[in-house]
């Protein structure tokens, strides 16, 4: 594992530059990094972007898979940081509610895919005897005990209320993903654009998936595999990477990447 810290350029190049993270990862593999612009990576560039521990069944190691699992602490506050390590230390077995917010105005193309992920990890939860829910109704909704997991597009739905959204609370442990561009682009506040990861990571969350700049859909964690995985015992970093399709890309996962409140006994 590799964790960096405040301070550290998140980005490479311009607004639409890759993530540093993500490239310091994937730079053992020894690939050609991909193109960044405001188009989408061809079929071959996606190709060479491919994460080998992507919906793996077993613990990463670095001899197997020939990268390290590269995560950050940072968030607006030094203090917000640091709580990450903090919660978890804090982070247990908990009955803490997994929610799940599907967006009214995401039904069409592959939009419904991710939708669809975000009940079939309800029904995956509640398969293994946890308190899952999704909200199907057009609202954007923040339930009012704190929460073990969390996935919504953000400032995606149309129904978004920055207000709602940074009411969310969460366990220590808790997990969480918005299918959202440009939610990782900074860690300074801002006063424009779309929602940010930062506001979760202030409101108490463990572990959250961002991205540096536009990524497109292809690119974000898949929740039941995410969420599974996590569920299963494996560490924060493995779960985040276990359920992402690609590396060396615009992704930034935060988090302390050995948090394991779910690990066997």
């Amino acid at each position: 594992f590799i964790v960096m810290t405040k301070g550290v350029p998140i980005r490479i190049h311009d607004k639409w530059g890759l993530s540093v993270d993500s490239m310091l990862a994937a730079h053992p593999l020894g690939r050609k990094p991909p193109l960044a612009g405001t188009n989408p990576p061809d079929l071959e560039e996606r190709n060479t972007m491919v994460n080998p521990y992507f919906n793996a069944r077993k613990p990463f190691t670095r001899k197997e898979y020939g990268y390290y699992l590269v995560t950050r602490l940072d968030g607006y506050l030094l203090n917000d940081a640091k709580k990450l390590v903090d919660n978890s230390l804090a982070a247990k077995r908990a009955i803490g509610l997994f929610f799940f917010d599907r967006a009214g105005n995401r039904n069409n193309g592959g939009y419904e895919m991710f939708n669809i992920f975000l009940s079939d990890t309800t029904k995956l939860l509640k398969d293994k005897k946890m308190l899952a829910r999704v909200d199907e109704t057009p609202e954007f909704i923040a339930p009012a005990e704190p929460l073990m997991g969390y996935v919504s597009w953000g400032s995606n739905d149309n129904a978004y209320n920055l207000e709602t959204y940074k009411s969310l609370r969460f366990r220590p442990g808790a997990l969480a993903e918005t299918f959202v561009s440009f939610g990782g682009r900074s860690f300074t506040p801002q006063t424009s654009g779309q929602s940010m990861i930062a506001d979760l990571i202030s409101r108490g969350v463990t572990g959250v998936k961002g991205y540096v700049s536009e990524p497109w859909l292809f690119a974000m964690a898949v929740p039941p595999i995410l969420f599974d995985r996590y569920t299963e015992g494996y560490n924060l970093a493995e779960s985040y990477y276990c359920a992402s399709p690609v590396i060396g890309w615009k992704d930034i996962i935060i988090g302390d990447p050995l948090c394991r409140p779910f690990a066997k006994k």
